[in-house]
C-alpha cells in the first residue's frame, strides 16, 4: 500500500494518539514515523515543530539522530540534553534541534507482531528533562496500541470502517472500555470480560461502578468529573474487584470526548494492572519511611543531582537541616543562601573543584532560622568520557553537636594547660605496651628539645635519667606497675640539651590494666624542682652561717668580757640611758622621764658611746641587751 494513502487513512486516528501521548508525557513537541520499504524513518505525523525542521527530518536512516540510533539498538533511546549526547554534538543535527528549542528528547521503537521495527514514537522537550518510570511505562502502552492501528490498516485500500477501533483493540492486552458520563458502558474488549469473569452481554448497558472499590468509589468520581474539552484526560489509580474476588490495582487513562459545545458525551478508557508496581511503591515506601527515620535519628540527609547542576533532589531530612520546603527539589541558589556568609567561598570553591574532579568532603556552617549549624557534607561524582558531569549523589549530616563537643573539650584542654602552666606541671601519658611516652609541648622545653629531636619512644626518656638516680627510678616505678604503690613518686634529675642537670619530681598512676592486672596506660605530671633544690641548698647554708653566728655571740672574748667591764663601771644614771636610747626613746623623751634638759641628755649620749666604743643605735641596743639593760618606754 503507498505510504501516502496509508498516511490518509491513519492521519486523523495517530494524529489524536499523539496529542494524547505529549500531554501526558508533559513533552513540548512529538512526532510518530513510520518506516518506509527501504528501512527509513519517515514523520507521518507530526506537533508543535515548524516546517523547516520537518524538512531536516523528513527521512531519518538507522545511526541518525535520537530516533535513527533507537533503530540501530532496537530499544528506546533517551537524550535528556542534547548539548551534551554524543549522538547530537559534533554533528548539524544539534544546531537544527536547538534552533528549534529541543533539549531533550526521547524515541520509543513500534513492534509489530513479528517483533520488527514499523514505526516509532517521539516526545521532545524544552529543557533537559528524563521521563521517569511511569511515563516510560506509558509511552509503551501507546507504542503497542500504534501499532495495532499501523497493522490493522496496512494492506487495506478503503476509508477507516466506523468500528474499526473494536477490530483493533480485540487484539491488545490492556482492558479497554467505553461508557456514558453516568458509567454505563458501551463497549469492553474481551481482556476487561476475562479479568472481570464477565460477558460483553453482561457488562454492556450497566455501570462500571460495582467493579471498583467501594473506599475508592468517590475519588474515580471526583476525577471523572475534572475532565473538561480543554483538559479531556484523566489517569486514575484504583483498586478492583477481579473474576475470584481478588483485588488488583489497575491504572486507567481515561479519555473525555466532548462535542462542539463542549458537553461530555463519551469516555474511552485504557487499562492496565499494576497491582505488583503498586505492591513495589509500598515497599520502597516503607523502605522511604525507615530510611527518613533513619535519616532523622543521624541527622543525616541526602541529595541527587543530574547533568542539570541548578537543581537537585533531596530526602526529607535534607530538607528539614536546611529549613528548605518539603518538594523532594530545590534549586543550588536556595540552597547556597543557607550557607553561612563566611563559608560560601569555600564550600563554591570546593564544589567548582569537585566538578573537575576532585573529591567533595566538607564540613561547613550554614544558618537556619538565625542559628548557626554545623554541617559536614560528602558526595561522589560521576562524569562520562567527556568530562562532562552525569550524576552526583551525597550526604550532609549536621554535627552540631559534635562540634560543640569538639569545642567543650578545645576549651577544656586550654583551661588544662593554663592550669598546668600556672602550677609548672607537665603532664605525660606513657602507652606501656607500645612503650610510647606522649607529653606535652613544655616537656621538650623543659629539657631544651624539640619533639622532632627527642621523640617519644620510652627509651629516649629513660637515657636521660641521671645514672646516679637511675636505679632509684627502676624500683619506685616497678613498685608501682606490680601494684605494690598506690601512686608513683620519684625526685631524680634529667639532662638538659645544654648539659646540665634539671631536678624533676615525677608523680603518677596506671589507670587501666589486662584481665591479668598487666599495666597498660599511666599518665602523670612533671616538676621542674631544680629552683626548689637551689634553694634548699642555699637555705641550709645560710642556716649554718646563723648557727655559727649563734655559737660566736654565745662565746666568750676579750672585747665582750672588756664591755661587760665597763657596763659594770656605769652609773644608774648612766645606765638608764643607755637602755633608754636602746628603746628607742628620743633625747627629749630621755630628758623628760629623767628631769634633764635636752643638751643634757645629749651630752650623756656622746659621751656613753664613745666610752662604750658603740658607733650606733643598732650596737647601743646590742650592747643593752647583752647587759640586760633594755626599759620599757
Amino acid at each position: 500500500m503507498p505510504l501516502k494513502m496509508l498516511k490518509r487513512n491513519l492521519s486523523e486516528i495517530l494524529s489524536e494518539t499523539l496529542h494524547l501521548v505529549i500531554e501526558l508525557a508533559k513533552a513540548d513537541f512529538g512526532n510518530i514515523q513510520i518506516v518506509d520499504p527501504n528501512g527509513h524513518l519517515r514523520i507521518f505525523v507530526h506537533q508543535n515543530f515548524p516546517d523547516w525542521w520537518i524538512d531536516y527530518w523528513h527521512s531519518v536512516s538507522a545511526g541518525q539522530g535520537a530516533c535513527g540510533t533507537s533503530i540501530a539498538l532496537g530499544e528506546r533511546v533517551i537524550v535528556e540534553d542534547v548539548a551534551q549526547s554524543p549522538i547530537f554534538v559534533g554533528t548539524p543535527a544539534l544546531e537544527i534541534q536547538l534552533k528549534a528549542g529541543v533539549r531533550a528528547v526521547q524515541s520509543t521503537p513500534v513492534f509489530n507482531q513479528a517483533g520488527q521495527i514499523i514505526a516509532m514514537l517521539s516526545t521532545h522537550y524544552r529543557s533537559p528533562h528524563r521521563p521517569n518510570a511511569k511515563t516510560q511505562e506509558m509511552l509503551d502502552l501507546f507504542a503497542a496500541v500504534v501499532s495495532a492501528f499501523i497493522e490493522q490498516f496496512q494492506g487495506e485500500e478503503q476509508p477507516v470502517p466506523k468500528n474499526s477501533f473494536r477490530t483493533v483493540v480485540e487484539d491488545q492486552t490492556e482492558v479497554i472500555s467505553r461508557f456514558l458520563p453516568d458509567g454505563t458502558f458501551l463497549f469492553v474488549n474481551e481482556v476487561y470480560c476475562q479479568l472481570f469473569g464477565k460477558t460483553p452481554q453482561q457488562l454492556i448497558g450497566q455501570r462500571w461502578h460495582p467493579g471498583a472499590h467501594p473506599d475508592d468509589l468517590p475519588m474515580i468520581e471526583t476525577r471523572l468529573r475534572e475532565m473538561t474539552s480543554d483538559n479531556p484526560v484523566v489517569i486514575i489509580e484504583n483498586r478492583v474487584f477481579v473474576a475470584n474476588a481478588e483485588i488488583r490495582w489497575m491504572q486507567f487513562v481515561n479519555r473525555g470526548f466532548f462535542d462542539a459545545a463542549g458537553i461530555l458525551k463519551e469516555i474511552q478508557s485504557v487499562g492496565r494492572d499494576i497491582t505488583q508496581l503498586k505492591q513495589t511503591e509500598l515497599t520502597l515506601q516503607e523502605s522511604d519511611e525507615r530510611l527518613h527515620r533513619a535519616q532523622a535519628v543521624a541527622r543525616i540527609g541526602s541529595f541527587g543531582m543530574n547533568c542539570d547542576t541548578e537543581t537537585f533532589s533531596m530526602t526529607q531530612e535534607t530538607a528539614r537541616l536546611f529549613d528548605l520546603d518539603n518538594t523532594g527539589v530545590t534549586t543550588f541558589a536556595e540552597w547556597f543562601s543557607r550557607v553561612h556568609p563566611g563559608d560560601q567561598d569555600k564550600v563554591e570553591t570546593a564544589w567548582r573543584a569537585a566538578l573537575q574532579g576532585a573529591p567533595y568532603d566538607l564540613t561547613y556552617r550554614i544558618v537556619v532560622q538565625g542559628q548557626i549549624r554545623w554541617i559536614r557534607a560528602h558526595a561522589e561524582l560521576e562524569f562520562d568520557g567527556s568530562g562532562q558531569l552525569v550524576k552526583a549523589i551525597g550526604t550532609v549530616q549536621d554535627i552540631s553537636d559534635i562540634k560543640q563537643v569538639e569545642l567543650n573539650l578545645l576549651e577544656s584542654d586550654e583551661r588544662l594547660d593554663l592550669a598546668l602552666e600556672g602550677s609548672g606541671l607537665v603532664l605525660w601519658d606513657w602507652h606501656i605496651p607500645e612503650r610510647k611516652v606522649i607529653a606535652g609541648n613544655r616537656w621538650f622545653e623543659l629539657l631544651g628539645y624539640t619533639p622532632e629531636e627527642l621523640g617519644n619512644d620510652e627509651s629516649d626518656w629513660l637515657n636521660l635519667i641521671s645514672p646516679q638516680d637511675l636505679e632509684g627510678f627502676r624500683q619506685k616505678l616497678a613498685a608501682h606497675l606490680q601494684g605494690e604503690t598506690v601512686n608513683f613518686e620519684s625526685e631524680h634529675r634529667l639532662r638538659h640539651k645544654a648539659g646540665h642537670w634539671v631536678y624533676v619530681e615525677a608523680r603518677g598512676k596506671v589507670i587501666r590494666r589486662d584481665k591479668d592486672s598487666s599495666p597498660l596506660r599511666m599518665v602523670g605530671t612533671i616538676l621542674d624542682i631544680t629552683q626548689r633544690k637551689r634553694l634548699n641548698v642555699e637555705g641550709s647554708e645560710l642556716l649554718k652561717r646563723f648557727e655559727s653566728l649563734i655559737r660566736e655571740s654565745l662565746s666568750p672574748s676579750p672585747g665582750r668580757l672588756e664591755k661587760t667591764n665597763l657596763a659594770d663601771s656605769l652609773t644608774k644614771r648612766q645606765r638608764q640611758i643607755v637602755g633608754m636610747i636602746a628603746a628607742g626613746m628620743t633625747s627629749a623623751e630621755i630628758g623628760n622621764r629623767l628631769n634633764l634638759s635636752k643638751a643634757t641628755v645629749i651630752t650623756h649620749r656622746r659621751n656613753l658611746m664613745a666610752t662604750l666604743d658603740l658607733h650606733s643605735t643598732a650596737e647601743v641596743t646590742r650592747f643593752a641587751i647583752d647587759h640586760d639593760l633594755l626599759i620599757g618606754k
